[in-house]
């Protein structure tokens, strides 16, 4: 546990500020609501603050008259826990918090904006938290630990996760056999454990559908090298890990459908890699791929909300500005956001066409969705140049299927305007019938491709919602008499 939130019962705003703390990657404890029932708060509180590497004070009025704040600060100070203060109204310290937190360097948050000056404590919290360490544990490591570390190194420069996880289990073994050397041992197996959950992440039949088991097996193994980083005392490790669960959380949260909660999960995950790769910057080897996937998935999210956004456009320009920054900054992912820089487009375009179908104007929903093919066509395109670079976490398979289904969608729709055009241009409702039959099982194809990639629920909702309105015309036309009038627009 990070920090333990020390505040009066009669401040509101407290929870609030534990949640923006919380979406910042800080793993927080906070009474009443961590308090298991039946617990006593006499006992439960003293073992919260011992658990936690460091207390924070919401000082208000209220805090300083406050005999439970006063004695939780005397706990944090006798357990040498490092102390913040949060000034959540425009008071001083005052009795006994005045004499233990009085010095202290303070955060004014009672005037606006709130959530900035939280989160700007957060970030002061995790750096003040993470100790600039890695993995090399003591100079009593024997050499033949040494050379299997040597050989997980060559095997991570090639994204060779598996391998690499292997050859830390050999080295820890080794380390175990000399004295003093148990605490690089530990390090090592954490770092398998990592490895080895990246690598099961990395599994292509773990990416877009990705296996359950297979993903519960991943998430378990990062908590097991979180605890063993802890027991190693090594806060880096430990961070990196919790980003990384709480990145495979939001992944099984976004295959649940709950994309507000999988959106909040790559955030928290998000914030603590960036905090890890501005406090050791030595590690942004490690850091910056885990960046990146953070950022593609939330990326994802806002592209899969195009089709229920009435600003599709505006959303489409801040997700090519959002990839473009990205591609400077990964050069080796460009492929990859190129990809999902098409992808955006050909949504968007699929989105304007569909528009247009609804009121019947055919012929500029047929240009509109010719250049969502197009646009397919080459995300397609851009993912297999992806798909041949070496073996790494991000999957380009997932867009792959999205590219498969959304392009479905497409051939769904345009059939959809040559059914329209056979009847309005042609009087041909025989004509009209096969393409409108065309159409849905374009659409059933989409949906089969679809729901089998992350976030894929969410879309396919709205490939049913247009299934169902070509269902409908189909009922017009094979009613065989009577046909709408077309809309000028």
């Amino acid at each position: 546990m990070d920090l333990f939130i020390s505040h009066s019962h009669l401040d509101s705003e407290s929870e609030h500020i534990c949640g923006l703390l919380e979406r910042r990657g800080l793993i927080c404890w906070i009474a009443p609501r961590d308090i298991p029932a039946g617990s006593i708060w006499d006992e439960a509180i003293p073992a919260a603050i011992t658990s936690c590497k460091a207390l924070l004070v919401i000082l208000t009025s209220h805090a300083n008259e406050s005999k439970d704040v006063a004695n939780e600060v005397k706990l944090a100070v006798s357990a040498n826990r490092k102390m913040f203060v949060l000034r959540a109204q425009d008071v001083e310290p005052a009795g006994a918090l005045a004499y233990h937190v009085g010095r202290l360097q303070r955060v004014d948050a009672f005037s606006p904006p709130l959530d900035e000056k939280v989160y700007q404590l957060a970030r002061d919290i995790l750096g003040a938290l993470v100790t600039p360490h890695w993995t090399e544990a003591s100079d009593k490591i024997p050499p033949e630990a040494r050379r299997y570390v040597k050989e997980a190194t060559e095997f991570l420069s090639r994204n060779y996760f598996v391998e690499a996880g292997q050859r830390y289990i050999r080295a820890a073994t080794e380390a175990e056999k000399y004295p003093g050397a148990e605490r690089g041992a530990i390090q090592y197996r954490a770092n398998a454990g990592l490895y080895a959950s990246w690598g099961l992440y990395a599994k292509t039949n773990v990416s877009g559908m990705f296996g359950a088991r297979d993903l519960d097996r991943a998430a378990q193994l990062a908590e097991r090298a979180r605890e063993l980083w802890r027991r190693a005392s090594n806060d880096f490790g430990e961070q990196a890990a919790e980003g990384w669960r709480l990145y495979l959380v939001g992944v099984q949260q976004g295959l649940a459908s709950r994309y507000e909660e999988a959106t909040q999960q790559f955030e928290k995950a998000r914030e603590i890699f960036l905090r890890l790769e501005q406090t050791v910057p030595d590690v942004r080897d490690t850091t910056q791929p885990l960046i990146s996937l953070t950022e593609q998935q939330l990326i994802l999210a806002d592209t899969m909300a195009m089709w229920s956004d009435e600003n599709a456009e505006t959303r489409l320009g801040e997700i090519n500005r959002r990839l473009n920054e990205l591609g400077r900054r990964f050069p080796a992912e460009r492929p990859v956001y190129e990809g999902i820089i098409k992808l955006a487009r050909g949504q968007s375009r699929l989105k304007e066409g569909s528009d247009r179908l609804v009121s019947w104007n055919y012929t500029e929903a047929d240009r509109l969705l010719s250049e969502a093919e197009m646009a397919f066509t080459e995300a397609s395109q851009s993912f297999d140049n992806a798909q041949q670079s070496p073996e790494s976490l991000t999957q380009p398979a997932q867009y792959l299927r999205l590219v498969d289904g959304w392009s479905a969608v497409t051939r769904a729709e345009r059939h959809h305007a040559h059914a329209l055009e056979s009847i309005f241009e042609r009087l041909d409702l025989g004509g009209a019938k096969v393409d409108l039959a065309q159409g849905v099982e374009s659409y059933r194809a989409a949906q089969s491709a679809i729901e089998s990639a992350f976030f894929g629920s969410q879309a396919v909702k709205a490939v049913q919602r247009s299934a169902q309105r070509l269902s409908e015309r189909m009922f017009v036309v094979a009613s065989a008499g009577h046909l709408p009038a077309r809309s000028a627009t």
